[in-house]
């Protein structure tokens, strides 16, 4: 009896064993992948860089850094990892406001599994200063009226661009009306 109960228990430990194992190749298939913005607060029209790494390395996958917009997830940059498995994007937030990204590495052909990095907060804040016209970054010094410089504008004075819209447009610098001025 001693023995049976012995093989009996035996055999559970096992079974249990090669749940263990069997549940130990579905952990190691997973992806993960971290974010991390730096800094964390800039100026309107500053640039921060938002990187992070994916494990395991999943060397030249394409990666997409989303921006919540509206209610909804918008793709705004792809970029491929890095032999290390690693990513960098840059932004330059064109208006004051916190602005939530996530990246995400979407789901392969070949079967590897999406993932979605956690949430990370970039906070725009406008700049502030009398010898500058509200609403524009870089810094436009007041005027009786600025144009694009290279532009059909008629002057006295021009700025070269790109000069990011903040808020109101004085001086009507951004006819496509998309945040950035003076493009060339």
């Amino acid at each position: 009896m001693q023995r049976r109960v012995g093989t009996i228990l035996i055999a559970a430990m096992l079974g249990m064993a090669g749940a263990v194992l069997a549940a130990a190749p579905a952990s190691a298939a997973g992806v993960s992948t971290t974010i991390a913005v730096t800094p964390s607060s800039v100026q309107v029209g500053d640039t921060a860089r938002i990187h992070g790494r994916v494990t395991p390395n999943l060397a030249g996958r394409t990666v997409l850094l989303q921006r919540r917009s509206g209610g909804t997830w918008r793709t705004v940059a792809r970029r491929q990892l890095s032999s290390r498995s690693r990513y960098s994007f840059t932004v330059r937030p064109a208006h004051s406001g916190r602005k939530a990204y996530r990246v995400v590495k979407p789901r392969s052909h070949s079967g590897t599994p999406r993932s979605v990095s956690a949430v990370v907060w970039l906070t725009a804040h406008a700049v502030a200063s009398s010898d500058c016209t509200p609403g524009y970054s870089p810094c436009i010094p007041p005027g009786s009226d600025v144009d694009c410089a290279g532009g059909s504008g008629n002057g006295p004075r021009y700025v070269d661009g790109p000069v990011y819209v903040t808020g109101s447009d004085p001086y009507g610098l951004d006819a496509d009306g998309d945040g950035v001025a003076c493009e060339t």
